[in-house]
């Protein structure tokens, strides 16, 4: 390796100042509750971020009561016009593509997901035998 690379060997480290260095709290999983308020981009970047620990999540009504969904994969909706009119968390479409979610800003597409007591599956798998439509995600 020394043949290949020396430099790499000659390189050395750089102290970290400690009186510039922060504390980050332990993550709970509170935080990673989605707050469909957000901008759809915001939310696109908590989902990435709280994967694989705590998990993005929100709730939908399942036969008269809140399930939790956990959200593993999500895109932003390009090219959409975003009424201002529709209350955040409102399911707008669904799709093989995966669920469209109206969000403060913007619209975002769950593409991967997580409901209580089944393994994670594609956004598609899940509307085969679910559907959310005009539904609002808390």
């Amino acid at each position: 390796m020394t043949d290949t690379n020396p430099q790499i060997f000659l390189q050395t480290g750089v102290k970290q100042d400690d009186s510039a260095a922060c504390y980050a709290a332990k993550l709970s999983k509170v935080e990673a509750k989605i707050n469909w308020r957000d901008s759809a981009q915001q939310i696109e970047r908590e989902i990435r971020a709280y994967n694989s620990w705590p998990v993005a999540y929100c709730q939908y009504e399942k036969n008269e009561k809140l399930s939790t969904m956990r959200v593993w994969q999500s895109t932003l909706v390009e090219n959409t016009r975003s009424a201002t009119t529709i209350e955040p968390g409102t399911v707008i479409a669904e799709s093989s593509h995966g669920i469209d979610v109206q969000a403060g800003e913007g619209v975002l597409r769950i593409t991967r997901l997580q409901v209580e007591g089944k393994r994670q599956m594609p956004a598609a798998d899940f509307l085969n035998a679910n559907t959310l439509i005009e539904q609002v995600l808390v």
